[in-house]
């Protein structure tokens, strides 16, 4: 009986190892497919491939990002905005959602199918989403001028558009196009906020987020003809964090 184990357990490990090629192989498979079916969608509305699953546009001095997750059983896409004057190291994907629950409600994740045939067509029902959902939104959201709109206007607010994008970036956000658009009132008021919201917590991120705001509205307050010139050293500490070439 150990023997007849010890054997299944054998074939039950080259099959699991086999089935796991398999994935893998598909995956890599999807991965090209991104390529061949975006590049000429991105080359009608103005994105790079920053990486095989990445694409950026830049309007504005804002980000406009499309991402491709590829787990080991399937994938999905997400999509959002990132303001780049205020100071980032990473691609933050918060202010956004995946397309599939992006005013819609579908299913979140796509299978991976055996054929190319069928992994093309589940792209050309995301490449549908974007052109739908997405590019409309980028247009109305994707500026300084749009987010201020967006997010006053209470939309941002509504979970099949920015799903659990947390109230301090929103603020934060909010504040920091405010500034941008040298309303400086308005800026100082909500980034004291921002920066109240945050009093006592020692979490290192949540004090370079209050430091930050504070310093802000310090200097909205006092030295408001300093404001545009530091925001264009963190747009360009950002775009340098972020490895960004030209995505205009």
């Amino acid at each position: 009986m150990e023997d007849i184990k010890k054997e299944l357990d054998k074939i039950a490990e080259e099959f699991n190892r086999q089935e796991l090629k398999e994935l893998t192989d598909i995956r890599r498979s999807v991965r090209k497919l991104i390529k061949k079916v975006f590049k000429p969608f991105a080359d009608e509305h103005g994105f790079k491939f920053h990486k095989p699953t990445l694409l950026l546009r830049e309007y504005k001095d804002t980000l406009h990002i499309i991402s491709f997750e590829l787990s080991t059983a399937d994938f999905t896409c997400r999509i959002a905005i990132l303001p780049l004057y205020v100071p980032e190291d990473t691609i933050s994907l918060s202010f956004g959602n995946r397309i599939s629950r992006f005013k819609v409600m579908l299913r979140e994740w796509w299978d991976y199918k055996q054929t190319e045939q069928e992994n093309e067509q589940s792209l050309m029902q995301i490449k549908e989403l974007l052109e739908r959902n997405a590019l409309p939104w980028f247009e109305e959201a994707g500026s300084p001028e749009g987010i201020v709109s967006f997010i006053e206007s209470g939309k941002a607010d509504d979970p099949s558009i920015a799903l659990r994008c947390p109230r301090f970036i929103k603020d934060l956000y909010l504040g920091f196009s405010y500034l941008y658009l040298n309303k400086y009132d308005q800026a100082g008021r909500l980034l004291q906020a921002v920066a109240d919201s945050f009093k006592g917590d020692t979490r290192q991120w949540a004090i370079n987020t209050r430091e930050l705001a504070e310093n802000m509205c310090t200097l909205a307050k006092e030295r408001p003809e300093e404001v545009s010139i530091k925001l264009q050293e963190f747009i360009k500490q950002t775009k340098e964090n972020l490895k960004l070439k030209s995505y205009r």
